[in-house]
């Protein structure tokens, strides 16, 4: 385990001031705006109490997603240039010197800035949510009002929306995880221009599609990918976990345990498609290509 430990300690102190900012940044300010700013609201219920709860859950869920967000595009941008990060310093030759294996030093930083990074934000989006909705709610009407909002059912739907999301993750992750890994590939062959490279090869590929067949199977392809991949987060059975409009707070934060598990099963359901046994093959030959390009000297000779 020693050499895993190590690959993760390396993504921990390479990345950590890009994941605090990413994290510490969008957190005071979405505290300073809700401590301080104005809002208007549109059609809302009549019930004070009501609009508390729907205030309660919005804050703690949206805190939740919002860092979710912003954690899956920093990790995005971060591995982009995975494969050649230490070609700047010429520390790839130290790296390869290690008894780690190409597959464990590829697969280990790949999973920690789709699976950990993501679920981290996911825990601690929800933990700085109950902060957010102290500050809104005691807005609204005090802080008398905020310790009666109906809390056990407002914990445990927002818990179940927080572990929605993370069993989802690794669905959703193998459902992208092709186009993630061509886009570290197009970034190991063609080093800075990979974003270039890739966005110029799919637009001279989509024009081809449009002109000869008249369809862009490919840009609908990524598209499908990107879209079962937020239903493997959220959505797939298609019901909403939200308090409806004239709900009885405690009834709909209540009914969340089942409507999150439905919707997870209809999640599970989904992997049974020609689609995802597709995106199982790209993304195996994804990686076997990432390995081959590393095996080789990592490109050393350029």
């Amino acid at each position: 385990m020693q050499p895993y430990l190590s690959l993760l300690q390396r993504e921990w102190l390479q990345h950590r001031f890009g994941w605090s900012l990413a994290a510490g940044i969008p957190l005071a300010l979405g505290l300073l705006v809700v401590a301080f700013g104005s809002f208007e609201a549109g059609e809302m219920p009549p019930d004070p109490e009501q609009i508390r709860a729907i205030a309660a859950f919005a804050s703690i869920g949206g805190t939740t997603v919002l860092l979710f967000v912003i954690a899956c595009i920093t990790s995005l941008i971060f591995m982009a240039g995975l494969a050649r990060r230490d070609h700047g310093d010429r520390s790839i030759e130290f790296w390869l010197s290690l008894p780690t294996g190409h597959t464990p030093s590829l697969a280990v930083p790949l999973a920690v800035h789709l699976l950990v990074v993501p679920a981290a934000a996911l825990v601690l989006g929800w933990l700085a949510g109950q902060a957010v909705c102290l500050v809104l709610v005691g807005r609204m009407g005090g802080l008398a009002q905020w310790v009666a909002l109906p809390w056990a059912e407002l914990l445990q739907a927002t818990l179940v929306l927080l572990l929605r999301f993370l069993a989802g993750l690794p669905l959703a992750v193998l459902w992208v995880l092709p186009l993630v890994l061509l886009l570290v590939l197009m970034n190991a062959w063609f080093k800075r221009w990979g974003w270039v490279v890739l966005a110029l090869a799919v637009l001279a590929l989509n024009l081809i599609d449009l002109f000869t067949t008249g369809q862009r199977w490919l840009l609908e392809t990524a598209v499908q990918l990107v879209q079962r991949g937020g239903l493997a987060l959220i959505g797939a059975g298609g019901s909403g976990l939200s308090i409806g409009m004239g709900e009885d707070p405690a009834a709909a934060l209540g009914r969340m345990p089942a409507l999150a598990w439905q919707d997870f099963l209809a999640a599970l359901g989904g992997l049974v498609s020609p689609l995802f046994a597709g995106a199982l093959v790209a993304s195996a030959l994804g990686f076997w290509l990432l390995l081959r390009w590393r095996a080789g000297g990592a490109g050393l000779s350029d």
